[in-house]
């Protein structure tokens, strides 16, 4: 069975219909979910995208997203522990010739330890 790493845009994407992306997103993830794709994010990834629907008129949006994901079988959401934090930070600080984030370089250490070759983004 595939396994899909989703980051943050394509949350952002799929929960924003004025999003550039958003239709491709969709079209994307309804394929995934008829292939019976399994998704996996984190709590980073997860709180970048509750900071982007943080305004009032996005916020039920995120919220029925978010409660979807935690409750669905086909999502797994890894925690950030002090581990995969201190992997994450030396990844970020190796890297300083990159423009990468904290939470891009967690969800390359993610997606390695899962040996997910494929991943979901909005963009």
């Amino acid at each position: 069975m595939k396994t899909v790493f989703v980051d943050t845009a394509a949350l952002i994407a799929l929960g924003n219909k004025q999003d550039s992306f958003h239709l491709a997103a969709w079209q994307k993830q309804q394929v995934l979910v008829k292939n019976q794709t399994k998704f996996i994010s984190s709590d980073f990834v997860i709180a970048e995208f509750c900071n982007a629907f943080s305004r009032v008129k996005l916020r039920a949006t995120a919220v029925q997203m978010v409660n979807s994901i935690y409750q669905s079988k086909a999502w797994t959401v890894i925690s950030i522990n002090e581990d995969l934090m201190a992997k994450s930070f030396a990844l970020f600080t190796q890297m300083q010739d990159k423009e990468w984030r904290l939470v891009d370089c967690s969800s390359m250490i993610i997606a390695g330890d899962n040996q997910i070759n494929h991943n979901f983004y909005g963009r």
